[in-house]
């Protein structure tokens, strides 16, 4: 076999490909409708710059520390007459009206400093006074240590005036107080009659 041979016998193995037809199909065109639209001038986009950045300004208003409970008992116990008590929980107007009114004649004193030792008193603010529960024993303590040494020196006072009372009574009847004397320089009482005079300057 020659290759010659070979060739065309596969040349001839080989299905005769056709062509493909092209046929041209009508195409439809589509209706538009043409709408009266008015002719805008194009105008060049605007650059658009970011925008600046901005940083809040946060206002704080400062307000006033948290009273201290130790502070707003010892300030009532002694300057509560004054309304210092009240002055310094905030509440000014009232502390002005405790003063001129000499602390309600004692009433209100009183009344601010049990509300301060039961921790019912609040600041201007609403707030409660600083550690409350760690010393509300301790002003209930003081209050009765101070109300006890009071009632003893009131009594002890009471009972020497009582027992000295007669003997003040006799000195006085007889017209031999010593203390008169010496405050009047032995010259007697001035402005009394002149027997009472006489009697003294005996």
């Amino acid at each position: 076999m020659q290759p010659e041979e070979t060739q065309t016998q596969i040349e001839n193995a080989q299905p005769e490909l056709s062509q493909p037809t092209i046929v041209a199909q009508p195409v439809a065109t589509p209706i538009v409708a043409e709408l009266a639209v008015p002719a805008v001038p194009l105008t060049p986009p605007v650059p658009v710059e970011p925008a600046p950045v901005v940083t809040p300004i946060v206002v704080v208003k400062k307000s006033p520390r948290q009273r201290h409970f130790l502070a707003a008992f010892f300030i009532s116990f002694f300057w509560g007459v004054f309304g210092a008590d009240r002055m310094y929980m905030g509440y000014w107007g009232l502390g002005f009206l405790k003063l001129i009114t000499a602390g309600g004649l004692g009433l209100w004193v009183i009344i601010d400093l049990f509300l301060i030792m039961g921790g019912y008193m609040r600041d201007k603010q609403g707030r409660e006074m600083l550690q409350v529960a760690e010393y509300k024993k301790f002003a209930s303590n003081t209050i009765l240590i101070l109300a006890a040494s009071l009632g003893i020196i009131i009594l002890v006072s009471g009972i020497s005036l009582i027992s000295a009372l007669p003997q003040l009574i006799d000195l006085y009847e007889s017209g031999t107080i010593p203390v008169l004397e010496s405050l009047t320089g032995g010259s007697g009482i001035p402005g009394a009659p002149a027997d009472l005079q006489a009697e003294l300057n005996k």
